[in-house]
């Protein structure tokens, strides 16, 4: 039996000396995935290929490729239990807005995104003191990316004349907590503020 015949139609085995013939695969033409769209029901990007060119694939391949939605972002945080209550006031008031934002290089501001607070679990962690809360942002210029550090404020009270102190300008005494100020004639003064 010639070798032409033990090939299936399509193929044809062809010798030219030592030299390979091309093979033709009529339907490679109607086949082919170079050309082939993908389209979703998103606005999307593709991650990195998860298979060489020229692999051979099939159903037991596995993903070729991840498909990101990036806009909206879900943003996933974990307030500590004692937040949890203003938290929940909040959320019976109304919607709770949040703020979501990144931290920029060195000497450079970071951008910051509104964003609402869509889920807050019921399940308190009890090795860490902390739930599982998630915001949702729009990221309609792609500057959040999957698996970027943010950082999440929840904006519960709006306080206009309340003023700020970092934490670690905040002491302690017998009395509780204090804090140094500077009054009028530039002398210092020790002040129990009131924390919130």
């Amino acid at each position: 039996m010639s070798p032409q015949k033990r090939l299936s139609e399509p193929v044809r085995e062809h010798h030219v000396g030592r030299r390979p013939a091309p093979i033709r695969l009529p339907w490679a033409r109607q086949n082919s995935l170079w050309d082939t769209p993908i389209r979703t029901p998103f606005a999307s990007r593709l991650g990195r290929n998860l298979a060489a060119e020229g692999a051979l694939v099939g159903p037991a391949t596995g993903a070729l490729n991840t498909l990101i939605q990036p806009a909206p972002v879900y943003v996933a945080f974990d307030p500590n239990e004692t937040a949890l209550v203003e938290i929940e006031w909040a959320r019976a008031a109304g919607k709770i807005l949040a703020e979501v934002s990144t931290s920029g290089g060195p000497g450079e501001p970071g951008v910051v995104r509104a964003g609402d607070l869509t889920f807050l679990d019921k399940v308190i962690d009890r090795a860490t003191g902390t739930i599982v809360a998630r915001v949702t942002i729009e990221n309609l210029v792609y500057l959040f990316a999957p698996g970027r550090h943010v950082r999440v404020r929840l904006p519960n009270q709006d306080e206009p004349d309340a003023q700020m102190a970092p934490v670690a300008a905040l002491g302690s005494n017998q009395i509780g907590k204090n804090v140094y100020g500077v009054r009028k004639d530039e002398k210092a003064e020790l002040a129990s503020p009131e924390l919130g």
